[in-house]
């Protein structure tokens, strides 16, 4: 065999191993004979995205809520996100519109996974002098993105429509007539366009941030729409937004519709009543099926930052004699944040050898006051707890007042451990 033709064949073989990769079927592998089988998992192509409900408060601490929302999202890894809109305040001019979108994207581009915006009535109105035709529709589009888009993603659409045109014989943009709630011709033909082309998808996702299947203010035009995504055959969901309450209204047609809540926005007090909080939904997407999640911001947590520092190694004590009743630890917890907890760990080995009842375990200031105490009277590890100031040196105290010094285990003795965790928000 000539080196030429070595050459190619070991390319042959390199390339049929690499297209291997990654490509068998899912197993369950064991050596465990007469076990129960178990069903391997399918092979379909599944992936989750998330959807970011209404920022609109007039209130600067829903921005720290999105803040939040955005730092467990990135715990969860979704392939993207959507926002339904709403992003800013808005309903002002330019100056104070940019510096609300601004606040909004110095949040969102600490994602780690790619976002998409959909405009919502307070992207776009514009309130005050100088008032273009198209308010902050430019605006919109030169900061957040096109006003209506569709990303191709794994099999599937996602179309993104823009819900304030506004009235084509006035101009008006506003959710309270039917007249200024229709998709323009220009936009419709944009969709059916898409429509076709996603022909082949396993699912279609619509997104508009006004939910005008309602009606009422919003009129029928939807009902034309909705025509549109039957005739489809694989428009599989359609979500809004714009009340600040979660909803879902059924399937229809073989479409499900939903409106998703406020992540910082206002909440409705009826809704809070209800027991609805700021949230997030999570879509999973498995073939040709999918689910829906609501996630209330706050309920995530990365178990890496839930570790508590230690502030004292598992330590050794003993208690020998009856002038050694009392044993003191010093401990400081710095750059950790404040508020913070104290978390003792204590093991007493000799309480049912020499018959004493326990030991006392408590927590002092630097003056000497006890913030917590506690009586310790089991031989395996118990824990005593309270809240400390960041940079102080605090004093950990272990006192055995009933200890006998005679016998063939005379006193006390076990281990200390000393942990520091910041309270979470």
């Amino acid at each position: 065999m000539s080196g030429n033709t070595s050459k190619r064949l070991c390319g042959v073989l390199f390339v049929l191993f690499i297209g291997g990769i990654g490509q068998g079927e899912s197993e369950i592998l064991t050596n465990r004979q007469g076990a129960k089988s178990l069903t391997a998992p399918g092979n379909e192509v599944s992936f989750p995205f998330v959807i970011l409900g209404d920022r609109t408060t007039g209130k600067t601490e829903g921005l720290g809520i999105l803040r939040q929302a955005v730092d467990e999202i990135n715990l969860l890894r979704p392939d993207f996100v959507i926002t339904i809109g709403d992003m800013v305040q808005g309903y002002n001019a330019r100056q104070s519109w940019e510096q609300q979108a601004q606040e909004y994207l110095d949040i969102m581009k600490h994602l780690t996974v790619p976002w998409y915006p959909t405009a919502g009535n307070h992207d776009i109105a514009w309130r005050g002098e100088g008032r273009p035709e198209d308010e902050h529709e430019s605006d919109f589009e030169r900061v957040f993105g096109p006003v209506w888009y569709a990303i191709k993603h794994k099999n599937c659409w996602f179309i993104v429509l823009f819900g304030d045109e506004g009235d084509p014989q006035t101009g008006e943009r506003t959710f309270h007539k039917a007249s200024a709630q229709k998709v323009s011709p220009r936009q419709t033909a944009w969709l059916k366009e898409m429509l076709e082309k996603a022909k082949g998808a396993d699912q279609v996702f619509l997104f508009i941030h006004h939910p005008r299947w309602k009606g009422g203010n919003y009129g029928d035009d939807w009902q034309r729409i909705h025509k549109m995504l039957v005739e489809a055959g694989n428009v599989s969901a359609v979500f809004a937004g714009h009340d600040h309450v979660m909803r879902y209204y059924g399937n229809q047609d073989g479409i499900e519709y939903y409106t998703i809540g406020a992540t910082g926005g206002w909440i409705p007090e009826e809704v809070i009543q209800l027991g609805q909080k700021p949230h997030y939904f999570q879509v999973t997407v498995r073939g040709k099926k999918h689910s829906v999640v609501s996630v209330p911001v706050g309920h995530l947590s990365d178990p890496k930052d839930m570790q508590a520092h230690c502030l004292l190694e598992e330590t050794q004590w003993r208690i020998d004699s009856p002038d050694k009743r009392r044993l003191e630890f010093p401990v400081e917890a710095k750059d950790l944040g404040s508020p913070m907890y104290i978390l003792v760990a204590v093991v007493g080995h000799g309480f049912s050898h020499t018959g004493d009842g326990g030991i006392w375990g408590s927590i002092e200031d630097p003056t000497g006051k006890t913030l917590t105490k506690k009586f310790f009277k089991s031989e395996k590890m118990d824990w005593m707890y309270c809240m400390v100031a960041d940079s102080v040196l605090y004093r950990i105290v272990l006192e055995d007042q009933d200890t006998e010094f005679t016998g063939p285990n005379p006193g006390n003795s076990g281990t200390i451990q000393v942990y520091a965790k910041p309270m979470t928000p």
